[in-house]
């Protein structure tokens, strides 16, 4: 069973690419206007957040639906 479950993180683990690299680039960003207000700070972390949520929520759906089959094609 932890042979399975570490398996199945591991797929999991290797899509966080996905938000560590927005968030990698929000940052700078979001730190420049914390000095500013145009635009406003709570508009681009919205934003960013649901870029993250776009180019995520396909990948858990898709593992979701496939988890079994994939994991034993793969492993």
């Amino acid at each position: 069973m932890v042979g399975e479950y570490g398996v199945a993180y591991r797929l999991l683990e290797s899509t966080l690419f996905l938000s560590w690299g927005v968030g990698a680039a929000i940052y700078p960003v979001l730190a420049r206007l914390q000095r500013t207000s145009e635009p406003p700070l709570a508009l681009v972390f919205s934003r960013a957040l649901k870029l993250v949520v776009a180019l995520t929520l396909p990948l858990a759906i898709g593992a979701a639906a496939l988890a079994d089959p994939l994991v034993r094609v793969l492993y």
